[in-house]
Formats: C-alpha cells, sequence, structure tokens
C-alpha cells in the first residue's frame, strides 16, 4: 500500500465521519424541535420555528445546529435570553453518535 492510497483512504473515512456528524447534529436540531412542538400540541413541521422569547421567525443562520447556538453565545438574538443548554446538547450527542 502506497502512502498516497493510506492519505486517500484516510481523508475519504475522515470526510464520512464529518458528514455523518453533520447529519447527526441536523437530527438532533429536529429532534429538539419535534419534542417541543409535541409537547405544545402543536404541528411538527409548519410553520417556520421561531424565538420562544418573541415569537419573531428564525433567520436561516439561526437555524444551524451547534455552530448557531455557538455564535449566539447561547442567548436570543433579539432579546439576548439565555437560551437552553439541553438544544446545543442533544445535537451534540446526536451528532457524536452517528459519527460513531
Amino acid at each position: 500500500m502506497t502512502t498516497a492510497s493510506m492519505f486517500s483512504d484516510g481523508f475519504a473515512n475522515g470526510l464520512i465521519i464529518i458528514c455523518f456528524f453533520i447529519i447527526g447534529a441536523c437530527c438532533g436540531s429536529f429532534a429538539n424541535a419535534a419534542a417541543l412542538r409535541l409537547l405544545r400540541d402543536e404541528a411538527v413541521m409548519f410553520p417556520a420555528s421561531r424565538c420562544r422569547f418573541c415569537a419573531r421567525d428564525l433567520r436561516p443562520q439561526e437555524l444551524i445546529p451547534v455552530v448557531s447556538w455557538l455564535l449566539q453565545a447561547g442567548r436570543c438574538y433579539c432579546r439576548k435570553q439565555p437560551l437552553s443548554r439541553r438544544y446545543i446538547l442533544v445535537e451534540i450527542c446526536l451528532a457524536i453518535l452517528f459519527a460513531l
């Protein structure tokens, strides 16, 4: 086995792990939203996600699992109220489980 083929195999495996991590984070984000909506007896898919403090529809950049929570420092964009750590914990846990 040559060094080039070992590198390409490792690179491909790394990309696959990253893809599964991202898919897991997205599933964790959906699980959070679905659980909250089901507890409130709301539809799971519609309407769009909204801020629980001001009821404003979330912008696309606020819907990126893990990243948006970190960029916003765990706070609501409009009112700067603290967001539950459960959101990021569920997203990260599912991301890791998918990547394993």
